[in-house]
């Protein structure tokens, strides 16, 4: 691709001065503004630049979904489990066996919400 020819005018920056001269100018303005001045923008060129410019310095976020949640302060923190346990067939016919013990499902999460509640 064919290298465009410098017209020696930073034209984004002549953009950005004009705006900090007259903050409330519209962009058909400046651009009419800067046609005078010989800097041959378009009105839309201005706003991407206006809008760019404002993105840079933190002033407009990005539009769109949040990113992450935001926790509730009420709600108690989940645990997370940060090792990957991987369940072997082993392992879970050892869990039948101590569900039976215990005297079913329930009773066995029942156990492990006491072992939970004394591990702290």
């Amino acid at each position: 691709m064919a290298k465009k020819k410098s017209s020696g005018v930073n034209r984004a920056k002549a953009i950005r001065d004009y705006y900090k001269a007259h903050p409330n100018a519209k962009p058909l303005q400046v651009s009419a503004e800067l046609k005078k001045q010989g800097i041959d923008v378009t009105a839309q060129y201005v706003s991407t630049i206006r809008s760019n410019s404002k993105r840079q310095q933190g002033e407009v976020g990005k539009p769109g979904r949040p990113s992450g949640k935001k926790a509730d302060k009420d709600a108690p923190a989940k645990p997370t489990n940060h090792r990957k346990q991987k369940v072997s067939l082993p392992l879970l016919v050892r869990l039948k066996h101590l569900t039976r013990e215990f005297g079913g499902i329930a009773e066995t999460r029942a156990a492990l919400d006491a072992l939970e509640a004394i591990k702290d």
